[in-house]
């Protein structure tokens, strides 16, 4: 039998909350007046690929104190296309677009990437196990689920996906496909699993515990 969503939430929080207390813990005083790698990740709702990154990957940077290193920055937008100056569509339809919504609306009302990353995830994994009648479930409490509602409500949300819209379509180089990673405005291309390792050598501060497991080879 499936966990309960409720069960599944509080095993996604509890695993960012053990992997921050832990990043906080190891990643030494002086690492934090070094400048953040900057880590955007270009993406859409409904793209299987962006659901596996994102479920299966990226949260491998909460495993490690490479998160302390990091600015993580997610944006709902993808192959999405202006009609006109306020109205848009998705690849993969109005429901995409409305979960871009919602998402873009979790990034605006939570601002610590730790937190609306554990939002994503849930949204995300929700979505795929073809249960997205309970994304409510994702939200601590009514008074969040309300706030999430009054920002995709009001139109907010839809601002934002504007907003996300025109930075994907400035993007240079330009967005191929999704995911889309990009590490300090050097875009992965197709090695955007290694993410990690381009991350460690971003960083110009003591090098964190993290970065000295990682295997792969970069370019």
């Amino acid at each position: 039998m499936d966990a309960s969503p409720h069960l599944v939430l509080l095993h996604v929080i509890l695993l960012l909350s053990s992997c921050l207390s832990t990043s906080q813990d190891v990643v030494p005083v002086e690492s934090r007046r070094h400048r953040r790698v900057e880590l955007s990740v270009y993406y859409e709702a409904l793209c299987p690929y962006c659901g596996n990154f994102i479920l299966n990957q990226l949260v491998e940077l909460f495993k490690t104190d490479i998160v302390g290193v990091v600015n993580l920055r997610l944006v709902p937008w993808g192959n999405a296309s202006l009609r006109d100056k306020s109205a848009f569509t998705c690849q993969h339809g109005p429901d995409e677009c409305r979960l871009n919504t919602i998402e873009a609306c979790v990034i605006q009302t939570w601002p610590d990437f730790r937190r609306h990353y554990g939002l994503v995830h849930c949204i995300e994994r929700q979505v795929f196990a073809q249960k997205e009648n309970q994304l409510q479930s994702c939200f601590r409490s009514k008074n969040e689920w309300q706030a999430l509602q009054g920002c995709y409500n009001s139109g907010l949300g839809t601002q934002l996906d504007l907003k996300y819209g025109k930075e994907t379509t400035h993007l240079n180089p330009p967005l191929q496909f999704v995911p889309w990673v990009v590490v300090d405005g050097q875009a992965l291309m197709d090695d955007y699993g290694n993410f990690l390792a381009y991350i460690c050598r971003a960083y110009t501060g003591p090098e964190p515990n993290g970065c000295r497991s990682i295997q792969q080879k970069i370019n």
